[in-house]
């Protein structure tokens, strides 16, 4: 088929298909680069500040542990009191941090592991509360089998 062409007719033909076949390879790169770059603005504005903020969460509430324990082991009343509103303080923040998060969130998946979260949190504050009480009242030994199993239930 190209045997009656000139050499150099068969030259240019070669070099125009190597030039056609580049900027094939090109606009197809333009194209994957650009849906990997939105891809690559998903992560860093949106999932790594949720992840941020979901690990200040977790932050928190081990702070939040730590009061408690702090709570028990303690014997002066300010000083309770004192990790007492660093409790309250932490737990504001965890309400703050996780309202931020509901209004960012709506996928499905997200959504229904948002509500699993909302549901712990429901046990979790009430059993903050009554150690509380417990503790303010004295009661340091049944504080220790309420805050041994508020953290067992965090755990699991």
């Amino acid at each position: 088929m190209f045997s009656h062409l000139r050499v150099a007719t068969r030259l240019y033909l070669a070099f125009g298909a190597v030039v056609l076949i580049t900027l094939m390879m090109a606009v197809t790169a333009a194209v994957k680069v650009s849906g990997i770059e939105g891809k690559l603005d998903s992560l860093t504005e949106e999932r790594m500040p949720r992840v941020a903020a979901l690990n200040e969460v977790k932050f928190r509430l081990n702070q939040i542990a730590l009061s408690l324990r702090n709570m028990l082991i303690m014997t002066k009343s300010e000083d309770i009191q004192a990790q007492q509103e660093q409790v309250l303080s932490e737990r504001a923040a965890i309400g703050k941090l996780l309202d931020k998060l509901k209004a960012e969130i709506n996928t499905e998946k997200g959504k229904a592991l948002q509500a699993e979260v909302f549901e712990a949190r429901a046990r979790y504050v009430p059993a903050q509360n009554q150690f509380f009480e417990l503790v303010q009242g004295g009661k340091i030994d049944e504080a220790k089998v309420q805050v041994t199993a508020l953290e067992r239930s965090r755990a699991v």
